[in-house]
């Protein structure tokens, strides 16, 4: 009696570290996937934005879309600006999917700008939330989600010296 439990029991041992060994690889190696609002130029009268998607997993990412809502994306775009937004709207439109994106790799798109005048897009200093939604190779899903801010990102603070 004795030799039949411990052998069942080392057999349920057996099969629970194969089933957290299996999962565990599977959260290892998968895409991880983030998006960010980078500067791509500053100035005393206007900030440029980029919108950089980067997968830095270790397996390639596919058919990454960007979501938001539509109505938190409005209240953070300038109600008065003068400028067309499809440059930021289009990020989240679902016709422009992302379809593969390589392991350590980014792609960028411009994300609008902030200024002292009517051109300006965002609200400076704005932030709001985003899901990124894809898969990998294999046909697991992913949902992650994350704010993006509208601030020049020389400097954490809002603060930073010129480059020399």
């Amino acid at each position: 009696m004795l030799p039949i439990v411990i052998s069942s029991l080392a057999l349920a041992v057996s099969v629970y570290s194969l089933v957290f060994s299996r999962r565990s690889w599977l959260e290892t190696y998968r895409p991880i996937v983030t998006a960010r609002v980078s500067t791509e130029q500053g100035g005393n009268i206007a900030i440029l934005y980029n919108l950089i998607v980067e997968n830095t997993g270790n397996r390639p990412a596919t058919n990454i879309r960007l979501n938001v809502d539509r109505d938190i994306l409005q209240s953070v775009l300038n109600p008065s600006c003068i400028l067309d937004t499809a440059e930021i709207t289009n990020c989240f439109d679902p016709k422009y999917t992302i379809p593969i994106l390589a392991n350590e790799r980014t792609t960028s798109t411009a994300f609008g700008k902030t200024s002292d005048g009517r051109e300006c897009m965002w609200i400076p200093d704005s932030c709001f939330p985003i899901a990124i939604i894809y898969g990998d190779l294999d046909g697991r899903n992913y949902r992650s989600e994350l704010i993006l801010c509208i601030r020049d990102d020389s400097g954490f603070a809002g603060f930073h010296y010129a480059d020399p």
